[in-house]
């Protein structure tokens, strides 16, 4: 199993330049989860991952004092990692709807270019 971040017509991954914008010990907490669903073959194991109710992607959750710290991935496509999306949001508040929906036009632009 492989993992790939999303890249846009620019060539830019907005992933690891959320990566950037968070403290590195996030960074590498979210890398580690990472090769653990690599090393367990795609099996979400343990409390900070989740399925995504109504999106067909899981998310990885880290908390960070008040900082919720998300990166919103797709598992399972051709034996793969797709690593979709970052974001932070504050404790108590409900996950942006147009974080989810940035997400999935990613997720669907992928699985598009797949099929081709």
């Amino acid at each position: 199993m492989n993992k790939y971040f999303y890249i846009d017509d620019n060539g830019r991954s907005p992933v690891e330049e959320f990566f950037q914008c968070i403290p590195d010990k996030i960074t590498t907490r979210i890398y580690h989860y990472l090769d653990h669903i690599i090393e367990n073959e795609g099996l979400l194991i343990g409390v900070a991952f989740r399925k995504l109710h109504g999106y067909p992607l899981e998310e990885i959750r880290i908390k960070e004092r008040k900082n919720l710290h998300r990166v919103i991935i797709k598992v399972r496509i051709r034996d793969a990692i797709i690593v979709l999306h970052g974001f932070t949001k504050r404790e108590g508040e409900n996950t942006p709807q147009k974080e989810l929906e940035i997400a999935l036009e990613r997720y669907l632009k992928f699985k598009s270019k797949l099929e081709l």
